[in-house]
């Protein structure tokens, strides 16, 4: 697996739409994060989990509901108020190669704030070279995504790729 975006909407510190880019160059080979304490490194590196793999992204297994509080808790609020964003996503897109040849995935999660319950919603898809942009994976049933996921990257080795 090759991280190549990550995409964060009003998710943690992180306000609007920031995005990640993660693609190398040969001129460009390591991609190096840093900022001061309180910019949002580990929020952006745990994300990355999060997106992959939901609720089961925890080093502990949590209930739902410790779930929903904790995305609660990540949704973006804004600066001196009490308000929050209404919801909060994040995109990770990465190439995978098997059997020599590479595909490109996105990997979308979203998470509405339902008057205090979070309505979760995960999508996948899959880049259409002949294309050039990503349409929605159908060769895989949409209740199989995670699943999918899982056998794709299984969450313990998933922590491997990031130092």
């Amino acid at each position: 697996m090759l991280l190549t975006k990550i995409v964060l909407n009003d998710f943690g510190v992180y306000r609007g739409r920031n995005e990640f880019d993660f693609k190398t160059t040969p001129d460009k080979p390591i991609i190096l994060c840093g900022g001061t304490n309180g910019a949002g490194k580990t929020t952006l590196f745990e994300s990355v989990m999060l997106c992959l793999y939901g609720q089961q992204s925890f080093e502990q297994k949590i209930t739902l509901k410790q779930y929903h509080d904790t995305i609660l808790r990540t949704i973006h609020r804004y600066l001196g108020t009490k308000k929050s964003a209404e919801e909060a996503s994040i995109i990770v897109e990465f190439q995978f190669a098997h059997e020599g040849k590479i595909s490109e995935y996105q990997v979308l999660r979203i998470w509405q704030n339902n008057d205090g319950k979070i309505d979760e919603k995960l999508t996948i898809q899959k880049k259409d070279n002949a294309k050039e942009n990503f349409t929605k994976l159908d060769s895989i049933e949409e209740s199989e995504w995670q699943v999918f996921i899982d056998q794709l990257l299984p969450r313990g080795i998933a922590k491997l790729f990031f130092f």
